[in-house]
């Protein structure tokens, strides 16, 4: 990212440039994250505790420069991240971890972290900590990579000046002490070892690479990531999670010295090494070589677990390229795999990483959207089949972009559910429903069609979901019977037990709870009789197949009569043409929307479209007859 190489390559010789260069990183932290509260924490000379060195928060928060913690009161948090690891809390509030410092972290409203050590000299210096204000949030991949790439910025920082103040001690010294250093001498001092695994480590890899970068000679780049290492910590205990770490050293070490130099890079990421000119197939047969290797079940801590990693390949473009960013690359890479569920390996291809920074990006605009209205529903009719008669409407969001325009929900829904934005959207859009509601319950009574909202998996597993639920009716004085929630058989099925709950808290206010897109997810209709559920939406896929396709017809008919034999309401979406919409009428569907009766509708279109359903009222001298 160029703000990254251009925060890395600042040139900083005084502290006035270190204090400059600081805060541009804990600012663009800030930005990219969409946080608050970020800051830089120095540890102790005897490691006794950390203290504040800079921040950036709201206006008006307390400063906290100069706050010390002591490492002794808070153990749980220390020894994490005296580890040199990313430390990341999708929850403060019930992160073990965290617990002696849980009443601080409540009272600043911090509901997750994610801190990044700042290592320098193979040492842990400080730490740059990011912290989200409000409930707990899901620390993207991308963001984790982004905040240890900008921990990297601070140590170079930091080692930049230290540099300099030691020219400035040394002045004309220097000249002469470099003279004297010769090139070996210089490379036994950079040489480390990992401690841990006792690998080469990321200063060992860089020194590798300066080599063959002086010698103009190819190499190849493969980063490995452990899948199921976090799940180990959290069962075994860290302890077990360092043995599961060291035996995956080994496993994979007995295997990368036939390619190359296998180095630790940070917590459980490693890096091979693979010298000279390299095809892709090449790489791929050393991939599968590694894959197979970590297959085979290993005993830690008295039980038997099978380990999996992720891998990344990438190669430099040119021979000049710069060494770190094709480390970083491979990272991209392997990522890419880890999203295509683990245990396999990704080439590097440019458009990763433009995506991972479209896809922070996105989000930025996502949080703006929200704070400026620009997420909006849009209601499309739902017709009573048989009666011809509008019944309701569903919801459904557009983005109204001031640039771009009318953004539908396929460009920025699934990056929204993949962070705890879509909790936050989602609030907007139920209070935005109610609304809605209201306004037209005012207009029209009782027989103001119904609005049906839809929710995503996370929401409707989110325990505050019945407080917001409240909060919003109450706020619009809107009866449960104005709202329907549509919700996906796969977001049911997926938090069965607390889904359970929800539903029958949900039905008690008087809301109805439909399963949409029904038949595209794994479910059987047995696991309808779990759920008290009021009705189901025929995806659009079977409708669109109807008197086509054997097979879809048959679903339909097959839904159909399950829904009446269940006294369930049954909506087809996707109607487009008069022949399908006669055939599901005629087989005993109740419901139905597509382009056939219209499109989704702006709120002022909707009232349009309800003014022209309703019935003419009678000439005043025919009543009086």
């Amino acid at each position: 990212m160029a703000v990254l190489a251009d925060i890395g390559a600042r040139p900083v010789r005084s502290q006035a440039d270190l204090d400059a260069c600081l805060n541009d990183v804990l600012l663009t932290a800030s930005e990219m994250l969409q946080i608050s509260r970020c800051s830089l924490w120095q540890f102790a000379p005897d490691g006794s505790g950390i203290e504040c060195m800079a921040y950036v928060d709201d206006p008006g928060v307390p400063n906290i420069v100069g706050v010390s913690i002591n490492a002794a009161s808070h153990p749980g948090y220390f020894s994490e991240l005296r580890t040199n690891r990313l430390f990341i809390s999708d929850n403060t509030q019930t992160d073990d971890r965290l617990a002696s410092l849980r009443p601080y972290l409540a009272e600043a409203w911090i509901g997750a972290m994610l801190d990044a050590p700042v290592v320098i000299g193979g040492q842990s210096w400080g730490v740059l900590c990011c912290e989200h204000r409000g409930g707990p949030r899901q620390w993207l991949v991308e963001e984790q990579s982004f905040v240890a790439n900008l921990a990297d910025c601070v140590a170079i920082a930091v080692t930049n000046l230290q540099r300099a103040q030691a020219e400035e001690r040394l002045g004309q010294a220097e000249g002469r002490l470099r003279s004297l250093l010769s090139s070996q001498e210089k490379q036994t001092a950079a040489v480390t070892v990992d401690p841990l695994t006792r690998l080469p480590n990321r200063d060992a890899l860089r020194l590798r690479l300066e080599e063959l970068a002086a010698n103009r000679s190819g190499y190849a780049i493969i980063c490995i990531d452990c899948d199921d290492l976090a799940k180990v910590n959290d069962s075994l205990g860290h302890a077990a999670g360092d043995t599961a770490l060291s035996v995956l050293a080994q496993r994979l070490e007995q295997q990368a010295n036939r390619f190359g130099m296998l180095a630790r890079l940070r917590s459980d990421e490693f890096a091979l090494l693979v010298p000279g000119v390299h095809t892709p197939g090449d790489l791929e047969a050393i991939a599968e070589v590694l894959l197979t290797e970590v297959r085979t079940p290993v005993n830690i801590a008295g039980h038997t677990l099978t380990q999996s990693i992720s891998l990344g390949i990438a190669l430099p473009e040119r021979l000049e390229d710069d060494a770190d960013e094709v480390i970083r690359n491979a990272a991209t890479a392997m990522r890419r795999a880890k999203e295509q569920g683990g245990g396999t390996f990704a080439h590097f291809d440019p458009t990763m990483r433009h995506q991972a920074v479209a896809r922070l990006r996105l989000e930025a605009d996502l949080v703006t959207a929200l704070r400026r209205d620009e997420l909006q529903l849009f209601y499309q009719p739902i017709m009573a089949l048989g009666e011809r008669r509008l019944m309701g409407f569903e919801g459904l969001v557009r983005w109204i972009h001031p640039k771009e325009g009318v953004i539908p929900p396929s460009q920025f829904i699934e990056q929204a559910e993949e962070s705890s934005l879509i909790l936050d959207i989602g609030a907007h859009l139920f209070n935005q429903a109610c609304a809605q509601a209201a306004r037209w319950r005012r207009l029209l009574g009782d027989g103001a069609p119904t609005i049906s909202v839809n929710l995503s998996a996370r929401q409707f597993a989110d325990p505050a979901l019945i407080r917001l639920i409240d909060s919003a009716m109450a706020s619009h004085k809107v009866p449960g019977k104005a709202l329907k929630l549509e919700v996906t058989e796969t977001s049911i099925l997926a938090h069965a037990d607390l889904v359970l709950n929800q539903i029958h808290a949900i039905r008690e206010r008087g809301l109805a709870v439909v399963i949409d897109d029904f038949g595209t997810g794994y479910s059987s209709f047995s696991h309808l009789l779990q759920f008290p559920i009021d009705g189901l939406k025929i995806d659009r896929r079977f409708v669109a197949q109807i008197g086509q396709d054997r097979r879809s017809t048959a679903i339909v008919d097959a839904m159909i009569t399950l829904a009446r034999s269940l006294d369930l309401n049954l909506v087809a979406e996707g109607i487009e043409t008069p022949e399908v919409a006669n055939y599901l009428t005629a087989h005993g569907c109740w419901g139905g929307q597509g382009y056939l009766f219209d499109r989704p509708l702006s709120a002022e279109a909707a009232m349009q479209r309800l003014e022209l359903a309703l019935p003419e009222p009678e000439p005043l001298g025919k009543a009086a007859q």
